[in-house]
């Protein structure tokens, strides 16, 4: 940190996360009773962040806050507005009832961290840490070295090229922590894309 800003490297966390999501990864199940039905209506736009949902409940009719009915699959699907991401019902086979809410059960994309964020998930932390110091190393190779007489020229040069070597095989020992993506961080089964996230 006494090399690089703490803002830049905070932007070499963000990138780390941004590599994480575009491989794939996912937080655990997370779950959403933000939605409340309204009569003759058969979508409903999805909560924010959900990029797969893998179950829907129906709130009780008669004990608020109890979601025991599970809405089958075949009575939804993932849509889209033109603007929003939605949830389709087929006004055929599920009728809505009023008042009540809908409860979503399903995976968000990982979100960037800010400053003061303490909550980096447990799973996410040895990629997050391997991945921000390669950034880091490979920048700090990159930054054009001061002149100076020829030895501390050729030795800014030797701690240059280690840099780069060591954030090269840091680089590699994240993308293998990538390819072994833990059984929580994957799209659970049966799960349904959202679209456009």
């Amino acid at each position: 940190m006494t090399l690089i800003s703490e803002a830049l490297y905070e932007q070499f966390l963000d990138d780390a996360i941004d590599d994480i999501r575009s491989s794939g990864w996912l937080l655990p199940i997370e779950e959403d009773e933000s939605l409340t039905m309204v009569a003759d209506t058969y979508q409903y736009d999805v909560p924010a962040s959900f990029a797969y949902i893998q179950d829907l409940f129906e709130e009780d009719s008669s004990t608020a806050d109890l979601y025991t009915e599970a809405i089958p699959q075949h009575m939804w699907k993932p849509g889209y507005d033109g603007g929003n991401p939605t949830i389709e019902f087929n006004a055929n086979l599920w009728t809505p009832v009023p008042g009540k809410s809908i409860k979503v059960v399903g995976q968000q994309r990982p979100s960037k961290y800010t400053a003061d964020s303490d909550t980096v998930e447990d799973g996410f932390i040895g990629f997050m840490r391997v991945r921000a110091q390669a950034y880091a190393l490979l920048y700090l190779g990159t930054v054009p070295v001061e002149q100076g007489d020829q030895d501390q020229l050729e030795r800014r040069i030797a701690i240059a090229n280690t840099r780069i070597a060591t954030g090269n095989a840091m680089m590699g020992l994240a993308d293998r922590q990538l390819a072994l993506q833990p059984q929580e961080f994957r799209v659970k089964p049966n799960s349904r894309h959202v679209k456009t996230r």
